[in-house]
């Protein structure tokens, strides 16, 4: 399960964070890309972006970059 942790800030600075969307599901659909498989947002893919050592640290998804949280 895959979920969003919007934190605020957008569109102005002090804007507070949008209500978080339910977790969703992912499958891999080809190198570096994941498919939303149910919910609001099924078929919206995900881009991957990893740093130099290959770790995922970013996704891609509607032209905005989600960082990775452990």
């Amino acid at each position: 399960m895959t979920e969003l942790h919007p934190k605020g800030g957008f569109p102005r600075r002090d804007s507070p964070p949008a209500p978080a969307p339910p977790p969703f599901e992912v499958r891999v659909t080809g190198a570096d890309r994941l498919g939303v498989v149910e919910g609001a947002a099924k078929g919206t893919t995900l881009d991957v972006v990893r740093d130099e050592g290959g770790r995922i640290v970013w996704l891609r998804a509607g032209g905005r970059l989600h960082r990775r949280v452990d």
